[in-house]
């Protein structure tokens, strides 16, 4: 099975800059966080996104190259892997007028049963609408 990306576009703004006038390594966290809840909000199915959520228990993150005010980045994510709790996405970030990746993540996720607070299994209706054969 391969996992399926989701991808959206960003355009570099003031707000994203820091004082080495590049994108500030918090807001590449921040980018890696958004992303990956739209793309759990958009193929998860609703009665599990509202009995669900997922925790971060750890973050990888690499700076690949400095993206500046202005730039176009594509973002794409994907799921490398799951196992009974806990799930590894991934995340790139491209610039779009030269295709080199400015950051690299791989995070991992641990799924909660809301109600409870506590870590819950992994059902095959978790993961089978993020891959394809």
């Amino acid at each position: 099975m391969n996992a399926i990306k989701y991808s959206k576009t960003i355009q570099v703004q003031p707000e994203h800059i820091d004082t080495l006038n590049h994108v500030n390594n918090l807001t590449y966290m921040k980018w890696v966080m958004e992303i990956a809840e739209e793309h759990w909000k958009e193929i998860a199915y609703k009665e599990i996104i509202d009995q669900y959520a997922w925790v971060v228990l750890e973050h990888h993150m690499y700076y690949k190259s400095p993206a500046f005010l202005g730039d176009e980045l594509e973002i794409s994510t994907w799921i490398k892997s799951h196992g009974k709790f806990k799930s590894l996405r991934a995340v790139e970030m491209k610039r779009i007028s030269d295709q080199k990746v400015v950051a690299y993540s791989e995070t991992n996720w641990c799924f909660i049963d809301q109600e409870k607070q506590k870590p819950a299994s992994i059902f095959s209706e978790v993961v089978t609408p993020f891959f394809e054969d």
